[in-house]
């Protein structure tokens, strides 16, 4: 299965990490997440994530049509829920259990 994204950290100019997209029809577009932070609690318990991003560079082979459309909103969100639960596994895992 082909990645959704890769994440550039050494070429971020930004407080956080260029993204990359991986998959079509969005190959090639590069953003940053300026703000992540969870939403206010819904009537059936969930929480939505809300964030901002920029996009840093819209390749031409990307038609202009996709910029603030529903489906890469959606790739976008579900690739920053993707990073954090990564990351919270990592953690998990570098965590040490000192047992008796």
């Amino acid at each position: 299965m082909e990645p959704m994204y890769t994440i550039l950290d050494e070429d971020s100019d930004s407080d956080t990490a260029k993204i990359r997209l991986d998959v079509d029809p969005y190959k090639g577009i590069l953003y940053h997440y300026n703000t992540i932070q969870l939403g206010d609690e819904k009537e059936d318990g969930s929480v939505p994530l809300k964030y901002t991003y920029d996009i840093d560079f819209w390749p031409d082979s990307v038609d202009e049509s996709h910029a603030k459309s529903a489906k890469l909103e959606k790739l976008m969100g579900d690739i920053v829920v993707a990073i954090i639960i990564e990351k919270e596994n990592e953690t998990r895992n570098n965590d040490t259990i000192i047992s008796d």
